[in-house]
């Protein structure tokens, strides 16, 4: 799944998602011109990008595997 956003300096907000590369670029062009008209930056991400991000943030990333299911439960502990 691919994930578009418009970021501001501030935020990100989540304007569309794509299950196939096609599709995306078929309304790409259209995004883009919308997120310059508005003032934001045209932002994608996959979801392995997304996990990647996610796992930065956290900083909790052991070898390259977070489980934040198993963290919940207390497997951890």
């Amino acid at each position: 799944m691919i994930k578009v956003f418009f970021k501001s300096n501030d935020r990100e907000d989540l304007v569309a998602t794509f299950e196939r590369e096609d599709a995306l670029q078929s309304v790409l062009p259209l995004l883009k011109a919308s997120a310059e008209e508005l003032g934001f930056e045209l932002i994608q991400r996959d979801e392995e990008q997304e996990w990647e991000a996610e796992c930065e943030f956290k900083q909790a990333c052991d070898l390259g595997i977070y489980d934040d299911y198993l963290e919940r439960s207390g497997y951890y502990d």
